[in-house]
């Protein structure tokens, strides 16, 4: 079997599990729609719930050699590092949707 068959199989394979898959869910939404509603519901009403609230962290920031780190003032969680404090922040680790997070200006400068 060359190598083209077998993409030639998994291609067809592919598109023959997805349209099988497409035409159940359709089968299953026109039969029922209501499961995919209440779903589609809870997950608007999740969403608006995390649109509400804003979550504000202070953090603490320390300058060793070029490298800025980046912690959670209250928890000590480390949040980030990098270069320059807005990679850092970019590249963080924990950093939440929702959450403003709140650097002093003394320590947003690197020290000199």
């Amino acid at each position: 079997m060359d190598f083209i068959d077998i993409i030639v199989i998994f291609v067809f394979g592919m598109a023959v599990g997805w349209y099988w898959h497409a035409t159940r869910m359709f089968n299953m939404l026109s039969r029922d729609p209501r499961p995919m509603i209440d779903i589609l519901t809870r997950v608007k009403a999740i969403q608006e719930e995390d649109d509400d609230e804003i979550e504000l962290i202070e953090c603490r920031v320390e300058w060793i050699g070029e490298l800025c780190y980046i912690w959670d003032k209250n928890t000590g969680d480390f949040l980030g590092q990098g270069l320059d404090l807005e990679s850092a922040m970019t590249h963080g680790r924990k950093l939440k949707s929702n959450t403003e997070y709140y650097i002093p200006a003394d320590l947003a400068k690197p020290p000199n």
